[in-house]
């Protein structure tokens, strides 16, 4: 199944994130995740999202003019600078992606619809920044997300507000995910 539709929700009679899938033909699934995995996928996910380049930024920077008001290369405060602009940069991007999110109707499905509880989800990583999701569990099979960088951070504010909903860790979110 190639999801092309995903609603993200805590379940609490569960203790489990519940994603309402669907594919293009209309097929829809639940499938459910554990707060362990979930907890090891969000990591995982942001450090792919942080480590590739922003869609608008240039592919190599050019070094500081030199001069009396630039710091040495290893300089510790210079560090900080580039540390905090990129953590601006990862901000302004995930803030566009926000604002770029247009409303969908969620993934409705009947209580007789096939659900399965994932076990291991394989990351792929794919052309123009795209990254991919293969869901995988006994009884149902492998289910594939691919999610453009825009569309990632956007279910990553999803997937934080669930784990918020649910009461789990906050500490895995980068402050750039936090602050909106």
């Amino acid at each position: 199944m190639r999801i092309t539709t995903l609603t993200t929700a805590y379940d609490t009679d569960e203790d489990r994130l519940r994603l309402a899938v669907a594919d293009a033909a209309g097929q829809r699934r639940v499938l459910w995740l554990t707060r362990r995995l979930s907890e090891r996928l969000a990591p995982a996910l942001l450090q792919g999202l942080e480590a590739a380049p922003l869609e608008d930024e240039p592919q190599q920077q050019q070094p500081p003019p030199a001069g009396p008001a630039t710091a040495p290369a290893g300089d510790e405060a210079q560090q900080r600078q580039v540390a905090a602009r990129a953590q601006a940069a990862q901000a302004y991007a995930q803030l566009e992606a926000r604002l770029a999110s247009k409303p969908v109707a969620p993934v409705q499905v009947d209580p007789d619809v096939s659900q399965g509880l994932v076990h291991r989800i394989e990351l792929k990583a794919g052309q123009a920044g795209t990254r991919g999701l293969e869901f995988h569990g006994p009884g149902f099979p492998a289910c594939e997300l691919w999610l453009t960088p825009r569309e990632l951070r956007q279910w990553l504010g999803q997937l934080r507000s669930a784990f918020k909903a649910a009461d789990w860790r906050q500490d895995l979110w980068p402050g750039w995910l936090q602050a909106l």
